[in-house]
């Protein structure tokens, strides 16, 4: 299965709005039958974009290659949004050493020191 870039944002974004739609006042469905359903999917819909992230996607050491761009910091902050509760970022070697590669780098200590202390 061939699935688009726009795809994966799209699957993405529906997965997400569920794990922090009480936040956002996700406005997708207020019906408990809908909202149970979300809750059961997304999990599995955020772990297969990751792996498509990984798989097909990422190509190293930065998210588009060899140089840092818009997409490192974008995949970083989804990625600390996952890791430890929808998604066992460490089963993806490619994104677990994004991860700790965006958290060596001095303007992310400094943002993350600033923001927890």
């Amino acid at each position: 299965m061939t699935v688009t870039k726009t795809q994966l944002a799209d699957a993405y974004s529906a997965a997400l709005t569920e794990e922090f739609g009480k936040e956002w006042d996700c406005q997708f469905s207020r019906k408990d039958a809908a909202i149970a359903e979300m809750k059961r999917k997304a999990p599995e819909t955020v772990s297969a974009c990751f792996e498509l992230i990984e798989n097909e996607m990422f190509e190293g050491p930065w998210v588009m290659g060899e140089t840092y761009s818009l997409c490192d910091p974008y995949l970083y902050t989804l990625t600390r949004w996952v890791k430890g509760g929808m998604v066992d970022v460490t089963k993806l070697p490619k994104i677990f050493a994004h991860l700790e590669r965006m958290e060596a780098r001095h303007a992310v200590k400094t943002v993350l020191d600033s923001q927890f202390g």
